[in-house]
């Protein structure tokens, strides 16, 4: 009531924060350029507290060495005069004493008598208050002593001053309780051993609640903890480490307002999306608000960042699935539900177009200029997407409370620190959010887990302090770097209010054996290495100082091996160590066997279906695939399909078959199978790309010669077999490019200005001397173009789907789009043409084999449609059809593949297409499809697992493919197979 009447307010760590924030930005010497950064104001909210009890001799000792120390001090003292109208502990604290002493305080007697427990090292207020107290025969002061002289030393220098005594009597009882130490590979290992012991102590007597396990170092023993236990079912109590912000609600709004800062980034808004609890957007049903699938769509629509990003994407990618379902309806080539799909994913988008749009409008700050207006904009923002409070679980809608409480505390900053940016709004919030959330379970109801410095003076029946590691137990002291140890010293140290090391230091040991003391007994372990890091950890002084104690004689780090087989120490030297029970004294039970553990259970010699898990389930499924892998028979593991009830010959009698879907079954027919079959693909996240990638590229040069020779067809200007192109058409080509990259830029595939408008130039330049090596190409076949893009068996319109009898009477037939087909002036020479932009090397192999192994099918089935097709109009023969791979960029040098062209009526030709084709058609009719990597010579780089460097499925194979596939390709099966991918015509 004092402090009130003064009209002083609680100087709570929000109004603190700010403070300093405002402080900080006046610094105008060594600290000016660095002002503004969060960590310099993390620093100096430390310092400052730890300046609150230094005398003014102190601070006036610590200004005079000028430089870093002075402006330290001056921005202290300042923020004390800004303070001046509100009070922190200290000042309640002596409030309180002068209350007792005055003998005014109310409630004084309802409470009795005040014991003061195992304090340390009070303030000069809080020693006041103590005395007022004392002298009203108020209190006694209960410190507790470890009988070691630096854990000691800060109680008994408490107890002197308070008893005006000079090393008074105090008595201390020895603990010698019964210990045991455990040396372990990891941290995993570790704690899986002590949780063992947990469980046999329960199974014997011991509850939960008498047991704990304690660690000092908390990456990663505090949330590795709590998750083994949880993992092993058994009930945990203690601090919880989690703060505010790391709740579903904390997430959902700091996540809300960092979309700003990523510009509404795709990964960024989808991240927030799909991992808070939000309600349905109005509008939307809330059966289909699905925000995983709006994460599908995104990518599928590249969308990167920027609100006009989101539109033009999205708007586009809407668009062009609608008219594609309509023209492919319209074609026959797609059937209903496919279509229905389209349109659905269409909606889907402009649905989430509307959200966002939505999002980004609700979330625009630029109206705010008050901590007022930021904290009801960011009360309105979790009104509008957070779920229902109701539907929030109990301890979420607790978080939501306390949430709103700082967002109102915010509101009183408007007389600290007026007209915030929304970037220190967001730092105020995410500072004001990094509180602990409160409590897991609660003491008495589950094993303690907690930091050692929380355990002093509990009772257990036994504790297990962990990560026990040279550097975390006891940690390195850093030093302040605003205020260090030696300029601290000579203003005065402790006796001049200003904390030093050695305090530190002493109260880490105090924790320690406080710790110790909590249980008659107690183990101590250490992992030995830190994954992780990559690194050795080594044990701490206190390890070895106990491990000295049990053994009667000095242990060090490099002599502690040698004492593995004391009574008193464990250690695991393997996974397979922690389950031996010679080395461990108990038997492993089922709990103990875990899946990392299979391979050295294997290693010992024991059979692997004999494992406790490996009975059924997932484990046994595992345990026959890897058996069946490791064998030499080709089975259902490997691919072979043949028994199964599946009718895969049906999936060739369908709809017509495509080039490139039979040459993934020649070339790897486990990706045939992922791909045709099961129809999986890779749903690719969109990246902020540099440069124009090689398959737009490509498609971008095929739209524009394919835009280009149809406008010339269309105008009836189509060149004779010598006729060059003509400058006008020239220009044309150039005004139908620069169109096409325009909507290329549109589509966000062009990557950065400076290497697109390289791009662009090189595409340019080879368009141009496409036309001359035309005419070339045209003057050498005696050919001109008679139509482009050239469709069969996809629609009624196009050329009716190319048809191949096999030997065995069965009929194949075929769909695809030829890039571009010329003839001769009577039509009885058709040249058909392919159009590639890459390199060539890759398809020199077509001139000792037309169909490369079965990996080059499109020529000869392009040739087979065409002669179909335009020989179904000749008068008196069959035209006479060649064709050829065109590399059409000065990179491809202009090359025709293979030179001459492939004709499928040359002697042998037809022979190796039927004899391959047959062998595909055989092999997915027989369920046949394993994993072909390609070549398995480790020492050519290039070809080595050729089969799987582009490969969308590479990840689901075993990594050791090579050495598989060299198991299983001698099977009978797979002989036809093996003769075509591996024949070298």
């Amino acid at each position: 009531p004092s402090l009130s009447a003064q009209g002083k307010s609680p100087l709570t760590p929000v109004v603190g924060s700010a403070l300093v924030r405002e402080i900080s930005s006046q610094a105008t010497g060594i600290l000016e350029p660095l002002r503004d950064h969060p960590s310099t104001h993390l620093s100096l909210r430390r310092t400052f507290r730890q300046l609150r009890h230094a005398t003014e001799d102190a601070l006036d000792s610590l200004a005079a060495q000028g430089g870093l120390r002075a402006e330290t001090v001056a921005l202290y003292r300042e923020y004390r005069k800004r303070t001046a109208d509100y009070y922190d502990a200290e000042d309640l604290a002596e409030a309180a004493a002068d209350a007792v002493r005055s003998g005014s305080p109310r409630g004084l007697d309802d409470l009795g008598f005040i014991v003061f427990f195992r304090e340390r090292g009070l303030t000069p207020a809080q020693r006041n208050l103590a005395q007022a107290l004392a002298q009203e025969g108020k209190c006694a002061m209960l410190l507790g002593l470890t009988n070691d002289p630096d854990a000691d030393r800060s109680a008994i220098a408490l107890a002197n001053e308070l008893d005006g005594k000079e090393n008074p009597n105090h008595p201390v009882h020895p603990v010698s309780p019964r210990a045991h130490l455990l040396v372990a590979p990891d941290a995993h290992q570790e704690l899986r051993w002590v949780i063992r012991r947990i469980m046999r102590r329960a199974e014997s007597g011991t509850p939960f609640h008498r047991m704990a396990v304690l660690y000092r170092k908390e990456a990663p023993y505090d949330t590795l903890i709590r998750e083994e236990l949880d993992l092993a079912g058994v009930p945990v109590a203690g601090p919880n480490t989690a703060s505010l912000a790391d709740t579903a609600v904390g997430n959902t709004l700091t996540g809300l307002l960092d979309l700003h800062e990523s510009d509404f980034g795709r990964d960024a808004v989808m991240a927030w999306l799909t991992g808070s609890p939000l309600k349905p957007p109005p509008g939307i049903d809330p059966a289909s608000f699905n925000p995983t699938l709006w994460d599908t769509i995104s990518k599928r629509a590249k969308v990167l960042r920027s609100a006009e990003t989101w539109e033009q994407r999205l708007n586009q990618f809407a668009d062009n699935l609608e008219r594609d379902a309509r023209d492919w309806e319209q074609q026959g080539e797609i059937y209903e539900s496919r279509s229905l799909r389209m349109r659905s994913d269409a909606d889907v988008a402009r649905q989430l177009l509307h959200f966002i749009t939505d999002l980004i409008k609700a979330s625009d700050s630029s109206g705010n200029t008050t901590w007022e207006d930021y904290s009801r904009w960011a009360k309105e923002l979790l009104d509008r997407y957070l779920a229902d409070y109701n539907a929030l679980p109990d301890s979420e809608q607790r978080t939501y409370d306390r949430i709103e409480r700082i967002l109102d505390e915010l509101q009183s900053l408007d007389t600290v620190s007026p007209q915030p940016s929304f970037e220190v709004f967001r730092r105020a919030l995410n500072e004001a959010l990094q509180v602990s959330v409160g409590h897991l379970g609660s003491v008495g109801h589950g094993v303690f887990v907690a930091p050692l410095n929380l355990a002093a003076a509990m009772s257990f029946g036994v504790v297990h302090i962990v990560g026990m590691i040279e550097g975390a137990v006891p940690p390195a002291v850093r030093d302040d770097p605003l205020i260090p140890e030696r300029d601290r010293e000579l203003a005065g140290g402790s006796a001049a209010g200003l904390p030093v090391q050695q305090q530190r230091k002493d109260d880490e040991r105090y924790d320690y054996l406080a710790a110790l003391a909590t249980a008659p007994e107690h183990t101590l372990s250490y992992p030995v290495a830190d994954p992780a890091g990559q690194r050795e950890n080594f044990p701490s002084r206190w390890f070895l100082e106990e491990a000295s104690r049990l053994e009667g004689t000095p242990v060090f780090s490099n002599t502690l091996p040698q004492f593995s087989g004391r009574p008193w120490m464990t250690t695991i030297t393997s996974m397979q160590r922690s389950l031996d029970t010679a080395q461990t004294g108990t038997h492993a039970d089922a709990h103990d066997y875990n899946m990392e553990r299979l391979h050295t259970w294997k290693d010992a010699g024991l059979r692997a279906d004999a494992h406790p898990l490996a009975e059924d389930g997932v484990l046994a499924a595992s345990m026959r695939l890897s058996a069946a892998r490791l064998g030499r028979q080709f089975t259902e593991w490997d691919g072979n399909l043949s028994a199964s009830e599946a009718d895969f010959a049906n999936i060739l009698t369908g709809r017509p078959q495509s080039p490139t879907s039979l040459e993934r079954w020649a070339k790897c027919p486990f990706s045939y199978f992922l791909g045709s079959i099961l129809r999986l693909s890779v749903e690719e996240s969109p990246d902020d790309i540099y440069d124009i990638t090689p398959l737009e590229r490509g498609s971008l040069v095929h739209a524009i010669l394919e835009d280009f020779i149809e406008v010339a067809r269309n105008e009836g200007r189509l060149p004779g077999p010598s006729e060059v192109w003509s400058d006008s058409q020239r220009a044309e080509l150039r005004h139908i490019a620069i169109r096409h990259f325009a909507d290329a830029e549109s589509r966000g595939i062009t990557g950065k200005a400076v290497l697109w408008q390289i791009a662009r130039d090189e595409m340019l330049i080879d368009l141009d001397a496409f036309l001359d090596e035309d005419l070339r190409m045209r003057r050498q076949y005696g050919v001109s173009p008679i139509g482009v893009e050239a469709e069969f068996g996809i629609d009624s319109d196009g050329w009716q789907p190319a048809e191949l009898t096999l030997p065995d009477g069965a009929h194949v037939r075929f769909r695809g789009k030829i890039d571009r087909v010329d003839a001769n002036d009577d039509g009885k020479r058709v040249l058909v043409l392919d159009y590639k932009t890459g390199g060539s090397y890759s398809y020199r192999k077509l001139k000792d084999d037309p169909i490369d192994r079965g990996q080059r099918l499109q020529l000869a089935i392009y040739s087979l449609a065409a002669r179909q097709a335009l020989g179904a109009h000749a008068k008196d023969r069959n035209p006479d059809v060649s064709a050829a791979y065109w590399f059409v960029t000065s990179g491809g040098k202009f090359e025709l593949m293979p030179s001459p062209p492939v004709n499928i009526e040359d002697e042998g030709v037809m022979e190796r297409f039927s004899e391959g084709i047959s062998t595909i058609v055989g092999g997915i009719r027989s369920g046949l499809f394993p994993a072909n990597p390609g070549s398995g010579d480790p020492n050519d780089s290039y070809n080595y697992e050729s089969n799987c460097r582009f490969c969308d499925f590479k990840t689901l194979c075993p990594s050791r493919r090579d050495v598989q596939w060299s198991r299983k390709s001698h099977a009978p099966q797979l002989t036809d197979y093996l003769s075509l991918a591996e024949d070298e015509h």
